[in-house]
C-alpha cells in the first residue's frame, strides 16, 4: 500500500505486536516531499559516525505524512512510518 516503516530500534516481534495491536502513532507535523522518490538515510546520530555509511530507499515520488511510534518499556521500540498522501 506504499507505506514505509523505518525501524530505528526494536526487533521483529515488537514490530509485529505493534502492528497487530494498532496502538496510536504520533503525527509529525508537515510533509516529507520526495519528488525523486529517493530517501537517503545517513548514520550521523552517533559520535564518530562515518558519513559514507548511508542507504538509499526508493519510494514512489510524491509527498508523505510522517508518524512516529516511540515506546520505552521492556523492549525499546522506535519506528518512523511514511504514508503516501493523495495527490491533489
Amino acid at each position: 500500500d506504499g507505506i514505509c516503516l523505518l525501524v530505528m530500534e526494536g526487533d521483529e516481534e515488537s514490530v509485529a505486536a505493534l502492528m497487530k495491536e494498532q496502538k496510536p502513532w504520533k503525527n509529525i507535523k508537515g510533509e516529507l516531499e520526495l519528488p525523486s522518490g529517493q530517501l537517503v538515510l545517513v548514520d550521523s546520530a552517533m559520535e564518530h559516525a562515518k558519513t559514507n555509511n548511508k542507504s538509499t530507499l526508493k519510494l514512489a515520488p510524491g509527498n508523505y505524512a510522517v508518524d512516529e511510534y516511540d515506546e520505552d518499556g521492556e523492549r525499546s521500540l522506535w519506528i518512523v512510518r511514511l504514508t503516501p498522501l493523495a495527490k491533489s
